[in-house]
């Protein structure tokens, strides 16, 4: 077999950087005959590396892989102000796609995945359970739609992590809209 390579994607926890794991793994004749090294294509074999980011309205962004920091578990760091974000800003919530060229001279290998962000929509559901406590009746142990807003909101926060690990993108996009109304509501004056 030749060389596959394999990422995975996700944003670090304040949402302003994109890492990307290489998760090709070492040639193994009997667990992995697609990975680096001998029969295949060593990682110092690489002439070229890029890493392409499209964003969910399709613009590109191509960046040299090798001009890219790399954290302590060997994560390529790409920071969001790299594709086009304001600095001290979060990714938007969306649907983005990394793809990851090497060229070996003449040959070249490449892959790519979708990576779901939901940073915003993760603050929202945060920020109603947060305020959940102020809409208990001390006297009777009563709620008001609040309580019952965050519970709804909890759940729709774990169908869309649900979403993005099945790489279901149809129901990704409509849990955000939905837990981003949720957040309308609850900011609207005359609701």
């Amino acid at each position: 077999m030749a060389l596959e390579l394999s990422i995975t994607a996700s944003t670090n926890c304040n949402c302003d950087e994109i890492l990307v794991c290489d998760t090709t793994g070492t040639y193994d004749a009997n667990f992995n005959t697609t990975g680096w090294g001998s029969p295949n294509y060593a990682v110092g074999d690489i002439v070229t590396s890029e890493f392409i980011v499209v964003l969910a309205d399709g613009t590109e962004y191509t960046l040299d892989a090798t001009a890219l920091s790399t954290d302590a578990h060997g994560n390529y760091i790409i920071p969001i102000t790299s594709i086009g974000f304001a600095a001290n800003t979060c990714l938007t919530d969306a649907i983005y796609t990394i793809e990851w060229e090497v060229s070996f001279g003449t040959e070249h290998a490449s892959t790519s995945v979708q990576m779901f962000s939901y940073c915003n929509a993760q603050n929202i559901v945060f920020s109603l359970i947060a305020d959940a406590a102020d809409t208990i009746d001390e006297e009777c142990g009563c709620t008001n739609k609040g309580a019952e807003d965050s519970l709804l909101a909890w759940t729709y926060y774990q169908a869309l992590l649900y979403a993005g690990c099945c790489n279901d993108s149809t129901n990704f996009t409509k849990l955000l809209a939905v837990i981003n109304r949720l957040d309308d509501d609850n900011n609207c004056d005359n609701c």
